[in-house]
């Protein structure tokens, strides 16, 4: 792959261009990173709101009803159900693990099985989250894997 950058500075807004024979594993990987980019979600923390850049949400967790985001240092309440996150976030490498999270696949460094033959996920910021083996096809193929 090559590509190159020009800097105009008369242009308003930034353009981008794919030119492809076909769009494949990585032409979709672009266009997730693209999108990553400019999607934000709604996170409180106490009576803020804060616009997080999807690109920054680890996973998404239910508890008793209520939904928590997970950044690298921060934990947010978000009005989102898991479903409408999936719904709205599954194009650009979130997926569901569990009953109760959907995780970023670009922060999911390993799915381990564990002695006890249950599986987790090790995200990037070193917290393990459990992986229900309903949900692993899915994750594989979403992977490629």
């Amino acid at each position: 792959m090559r590509y190159s950058i020009a800097i105009e500075p008369q242009i308003p807004e930034c353009h981008v261009e794919i030119h492809c024979s076909q769009v494949n594993r990585e032409v979709e990987g672009i266009l997730q990173a693209l999108v990553l980019t400019e999607t934000t979600v709604a996170g409180q923390a106490g009576a803020e709101t804060r616009f997080i850049p999807v690109s920054q949400v680890l996973y998404f967790e239910s508890v008793d009803d209520k939904t928590y985001l997970y950044t690298h240092d921060e934990v947010l309440s978000c009005d989102l159900r898991l479903y409408q996150i999936t719904e709205k976030l599954d194009d650009v490498g979130f997926v569901r693990i569990s009953k109760s999270v959907v995780a970023n696949l670009h922060h999911m460094y390993a799915i381990r099985r564990e002695r006890n033959r249950t599986l987790t996920a090790e995200m990037s910021n070193g917290e393990r989250v459990q992986v229900s083996r309903t949900y692993l096809q899915e994750i594989q193929r979403k992977l490629g894997v």
